[in-house]
C-alpha cells in the first residue's frame, strides 16, 4: 500500500477552489431605492420614515418558548441605524459602508460585496461553517 495523501491533499484543494472565490470588498453609490430593494434581499427594511430620515431594521427569526412544551418561531426587528432619506438622490459610498457594518454585512460577517450587490450566490454550507479553519489554511 502507497501514501495517498498529497492526491486526497490535491483533490480536496480542487474541491475548495470549485466552491470558493475571492472576497470582493469595496462599496458602490446606489440610488435610495436600489439599496432598499438590496437591504431586502438581506432582511433589513426602510421603516418609520419622517423628515427626511427613515429607520434601517435588521429582522432576524428567534426560538422562543410557547407554553410549556412548546416554542414558536418569531420575527423580531431591531433597529441599526437612523439615515437621511431622499428616494430621488443617490446614496453615497460612506453611508453605504456605515449601513452594511451596523446591519452586519461586511465581508467580517461572511456578506461580501459581490454577495451585498446580488453578483455572486452564498458558499457552499461546508465553506460557511469551517471558514476560519479555511482561512487559516490558505495563509500557511
Amino acid at each position: 500500500m502507497h501514501d495517498q495523501s498529497d492526491a486526497e491533499v490535491e483533490s480536496m484543494s480542487e474541491w475548495i477552489r470549485k466552491r470558493t472565490r475571492r472576497i470582493e470588498k469595496g462599496e458602490r453609490s446606489v440610488s435610495y431605492p436600489e439599496l432598499e430593494k438590496i437591504l431586502r434581499e438581506h432582511d433589513v427594511y426602510f421603516e418609520n420614515q419622517k423628515n427626511n430620515y427613515v429607520d434601517v431594521v435588521k429582522y432576524t427569526t428567534e426560538r422562543r418558548r410557547k407554553g410549556l412544551f412548546g416554542r414558536e418561531n418569531v420575527r423580531v426587528g431591531e433597529k441599526v441605524a437612523n439615515i437621511p432619506y431622499w428616494p430621488g438622490r443617490t446614496v453615497g459610498k460612506n453611508l453605504v459602508k456605515s449601513i452594511r457594518k451596523q446591519a452586519g454585512l461586511t465581508h467580517k460577517d461572511g456578506v461580501d460585496s459581490a454577495l451585498f450587490y446580488g453578483a455572486a450566490t452564498p458558499p457552499d454550507d461546508f465553506i460557511q461553517k469551517y471558514k476560519k479553519v479555511l482561512n487559516k489554511l490558505a495563509k500557511t
